[in-house]
């Protein structure tokens, strides 16, 4: 188990091209934690985590968890 500190969450989107812009769209969430050790980690989801800046999380089997 790791402890962090959520430094930022923040959704972003992608569309293909013009045609397809409205049709087809990705979003992704990235959640950047500070770790314990003062590293920074940046994980991926494709649905909003509910994670806010300030929330102290675990880092448990490659997945982060309120502490």
């Amino acid at each position: 188990t790791t402890e962090a500190t959520i430094v930022g969450a923040a959704g972003g989107a992608y569309a293909g091209n013009q045609l397809e812009k409205n049709v087809k769209k990705t979003v992704q969430y990235d959640v950047t934690v500070r770790m314990d050790d003062g590293g920074m980690r940046t994980i991926s989801y494709n649905v909003e985590p509910g994670f806010r800046a300030g929330d102290k999380v675990r880092f448990l089997d490659g997945r982060l968890t309120r502490y």
